[in-house]
């Protein structure tokens, strides 16, 4: 990982955007597709949780989905300091697409799903992903685990894309996207679906 600290003096928030490990959906879960990590799923989440170790993190936010909350507890092992807060919104959603790609997201992609995962997003956006206030003190490091779509999303909405364009990009298990929050650029985007520290027969979609 970058040392982005000897960049430059200013404090920054430094978000890790990392999906879940792979998991095994279960008709016994209370969300439909949701379900445990496999054991090559939590396998991934040591890896990650081994990577990050070395950093000050003060907080893990996680989906209440049973896959997010697993891999934050393994990556938690690894950062005792830190505090682990669950949120529903960063559960799975569908944030809406381009017309033309409608027919990629199936039959669970009603008019209402989209908007009500659009609405969603745009909240996840706002309430996470705002610079710091200029007297903020030190640099912050924060992780947020969610999944596949709703990181894509919020990927484009970093860089400037639309959100929309979430449909063509995406993140494999456990893969990180690192993303630094103020200073000059106010939000730079440093690293998306970062796999370097699973071996490749570990690296899943």
């Amino acid at each position: 990982m970058l040392d982005v600290e000897s960049l430059s003096p200013i404090p920054y928030r430094i978000v890790y955007l990392v999906r879940h490990g792979q998991y095994e959906a279960t008709l016994a879960a209370p969300d439909p597709g949701d379900g445990p990590l496999t054991d090559l799923g939590r396998d991934q989440a040591h890896h990650v949780g081994r990577l990050l170790s070395g950093y000050e993190v003060s907080v893990i936010h996680h989906s209440t989905l049973i896959r997010a909350t697993e891999t934050a507890q393994i990556i938690a092992g690894y950062l005792p300091d830190a505090e682990l807060r669950a949120s529903p919104l960063l559960k799975e959603c569908l944030p809406s697409v381009a017309p033309a790609a409608l027919s990629l997201l199936g039959a669970t992609a009603t008019p209402d799903h989209l908007r009500r995962s659009d609405r969603q997003a745009r909240q996840v956006f706002r309430q996470w992903f705002q610079p710091p206030a200029a007297d903020a003190g030190e640099t912050a490091r924060e992780i947020i685990i969610s999944s596949g779509n709703l990181i894509s999303y919020l990927v484009c909405r970093l860089i400037g894309a639309s959100g929309k364009q979430w449909i063509h990009t995406t993140i494999q298990h456990c893969g990180i996207s690192e993303i630094v929050l103020g200073g000059g650029r106010e939000r730079l985007l440093l690293r998306h679906n970062d796999t370097g520290h699973l071996p490749r027969e570990m690296q899943t979609i």
